[in-house]
């Protein structure tokens, strides 16, 4: 899926070298998704699951990965639908951009993703946990529509850390990811058209 400064590609073996390098991002690993599983050590092996990725349908893995691009095609991050029910028509969003990225990357790829998930596989719901330490995340998710639904206290255990953290719980409706606000922030980042290919 493309549109104006973002590109979003179904990750796959090709993005190896790029997953192990995020994966190796302490700080990036820490509000992405700190119970992210370690990498098989494996080269092969590791392809070969990011394959597996790939070529298998949302309805399949009930989950579906993308690298998330600038328009030069330039990686710099991930995000994820999680937890896909086709019952309630609704998935939990992961996202995670470098630090550096380009100015606006992180709403775009979100822009992008909400055309698909509502408009095309019509979904109902997007769900969101964000760490409580992660204010900048929740700031800018507030901002494209989401609301929050709860805190979530002392939920998750850090791995790394020994410590639980808490969560703020996070929910998404169509009207709001097409709020007149979300509109022009879509006019300004991916072109007044909203033009996508997939």
């Amino acid at each position: 899926m493309r549109a104006g400064m973002c590109d979003l590609a179904r990750r796959n073996s090709q993005d190896l070298k790029f997953v192990r390098e995020l994966w190796a991002n302490t700080d990036f690993i820490d509000n992405f998704h700190r119970l992210a599983p370690r990498l098989p050590d494996d080269d092969t092996q590791l392809a070969s699951i990011l394959d597996s990725e790939y070529a298998s349908t949302l309805s399949e893995a009930n989950a579906i990965h993308w690298i998330v691009r600038d328009k030069h095609q330039k990686p710099w991050g991930l995000m994820s639908l999680t937890e896909v029910s086709w019952a309630h028509q609704r998935a939990e969003l992961l996202i995670g951009v470098l630090p550096n990225a380009p100015m606006g990357l992180a709403p775009a790829a979100m822009l992008v993703m909400f055309q698909f998930y509502f408009k095309v596989m019509k979904f109902n719901k997007l769900v969101s946990l964000v760490y409580e330490d992660n204010m900048h995340s929740l700031k800018g998710a507030l901002h494209l529509g989401f609301k929050e639904e709860g805190n979530l206290k002392h939920h998750l255990l850090d791995p790394r850390t020994g410590a639980y953290v808490s969560i703020t719980q996070l929910g998404l409706f169509a009207e709001d990811a097409f709020s007149s606000g979300n509109a022009a922030l879509t006019r300004r980042l991916l072109g007044a058209r909203e033009k996508k290919s997939a």
